[in-house]
């Protein structure tokens, strides 16, 4: 039974020495680049927070961190909608990203109608 062998390839040919010759990409090729901020101390703090959210709340903990959020906005806390905000976007960026249009259009209705008066400012 004759078998079969592949020709191998030149070693110049080789896609990673092709890649050694004209230098590494520095990036992964799915790196989202600007997407994704440079970490510092804040971001630290809300991925701690959100790893302890999810040590507490399981796969539900971005809802958990959705729905503070939405409480501390409905209440005019800003700093805490600003830091639920930022842990639900830690573990359900697109959740977080729905919260933040929804409120917004939540936002712009009520001070939309403040304006014509037909609404009083919470004092």
């Amino acid at each position: 039974m004759p078998k079969s062998v592949a020709v191998p390839r030149r070693v110049t040919q080789s896609a990673l020495v092709a890649m050694c010759l004209k230098g590494a990409r520095r990036r992964a090729s799915n790196d989202n680049g600007a997407a994704v901020p440079e970490p510092d101390a804040r971001s630290d703090m809300l991925l701690a927070a959100a790893l302890r959210c999810l040590s507490e709340h399981g796969l539900r903990a971005a809802k958990q961190a959705h729905d503070l959020a939405e409480h501390a906005f409905i209440a005019g806390d800003r700093a805490s909608f600003d830091w639920w905000l930022g842990v639900c976007r830690m573990l359900d960026r697109r959740m977080a990203r729905g919260l933040a249009d929804r409120l917004a259009i939540r936002d712009a209705v009520w001070k939309e109608m403040v304006a014509r008066n037909l609404m009083r400012p919470i004092a």
